[in-house]
């Protein structure tokens, strides 16, 4: 709910890093203050799509139209500042080529995608126009760190979290990767694991800032 989002920005505002937060336009719609609040303190707003379906597999037009709807959700709700709003992370990790292609052509400049996108734990550009320059392309982010829907579908505890999340960690710290965690809001409510193990993970994001990516 909302106390819970703000309750993820106070955690963050607290070590000092902004956080993007993926919305999906139709609800946001619903809480326009929260959207506005978060992006005048600095946060970054992305999309998460208009509704919470995939992609992967839909007809061009089929998603073209809704990437459309979605940044017209969006400028209804903050305005010309919806030129601010540049990435977006698909539903389920649902998304394919031609997703991407339509993303660009769009205004996105970034896509947060799925760890199986790239072998490495890097950024990359999307392979989807290769003729591009890289001051054209895309940028993809995989996400390089398990989340919560992957801990709840293995059954893991909150210690197993707990090793989960510092393990990630490691992986960004001492390989020089990139870390991506997404925590879902549908999760981040009392007594579920992610708002109990977040606060441990951040103090120590807080204490090797300078050190990672």
């Amino acid at each position: 709910g909302p106390e819970h989002l703000n309750s993820a920005r106070v955690i963050l505002e607290k070590i000092g890093v902004k956080g993007t937060f993926y919305c999906l336009t139709s609800v946001a719609l619903k809480y326009p203050e929260i959207v506005k609040n978060l992006l005048e303190r600095g946060h970054e707003i992305a999309y998460h799509a208009d509704v919470h379906v995939g992609f992967k597999a839909a007809k061009p037009q089929a998603q073209e139209d809704r990437i459309k709807a979605m940044k017209d959700q969006m400028r209804r709700i903050i305005g010309d500042k919806a030129r601010l709003v540049t990435g977006f992370r698909a539903p389920t990790e649902s998304y394919d080529p031609t997703t991407e292609v339509l993303l660009r052509k769009h205004g996105m400049q970034h896509h947060a995608s799925d760890p199986n996108a790239h072998e490495d734990r890097l950024p990359f550009f999307s392979k989807a126009e290769p003729q591009l320059s890289s001051e054209q392309a895309l940028v993809v982010l995989p996400r390089t760190q398990y989340d919560d829907v992957s801990f709840r579908r293995l059954n893991f505890s909150m210690a197993n979290v707990d090793d989960s999340l510092a393990h990630d960690l490691d992986w960004v710290e001492k390989g020089g990767a990139f870390g991506l965690l997404s925590v879902h809001t549908q999760n981040y409510v009392d007594g579920g694991l992610m708002l109990q193990a977040m606060p441990k993970y951040l103090a120590r994001v807080a204490a090797l800032k300078d050190r990672l990516w």
